[in-house]
């Protein structure tokens, strides 16, 4: 009986160990997803400032909502992180969902200045979840690549 419970103590053990080495580093094999999201947010951002910048408020209601699109991509994403950066991107994702959500008033009222503050915030946000994407990036197999800044 001791021998059978070491036996499956030994083929267990390599499965438990990836989950292990997988919650604190997260999945290897995420770079291309990672690097895909990474340049997507930042054609996100780059979009919304623009539109935002020029005062160009019609098309400022759809890019808000591809970025809720792209929030939702990176909240799922992050569940293949490690725990530390999961934790922090979920933060940032919910954070950044607050000030998408924050600019709607302001957009309903065509009031401009209120959609450049709002958008200024959403901006800092989307920096730390870069910043959180390349962290993530590093830890994979594969190498940063294109981008935000």
């Amino acid at each position: 009986m001791g021998a059978v419970t070491v036996l499956l103590f030994l083929a267990a053990a390599p499965i438990a160990c990836d989950q292990v080495q997988q919650q604190l580093t997260g999945a290897k094999d995420q770079g291309p997803a990672l690097n895909s999201l990474r340049t997507t947010l930042s054609d996100k951002r780059t979009r919304l400032s623009n539109a935002v910048a020029s005062g160009n408020m019609d098309f400022v209601p759809s890019y808000l909502n591809d970025m809720r699109t792209t929030l939702d991509s990176l909240e799922v994403q992050a569940g293949k992180m490690s725990i530390l950066d999961s934790q922090e991107m979920k933060l940032k994702v919910a954070s950044a969902r607050r000030a998408v959500t924050a600019a709607d008033p302001f957009i309903m009222q065509n009031d401009v200045e209120g959609v450049k503050g709002a958008q200024r915030s959403l901006d800092t946000i989307l920096f730390e979840i870069d910043g959180i994407l390349v962290k993530a990036i590093g830890m994979t197999d594969a190498p940063a690549v294109g981008g935000g800044s």
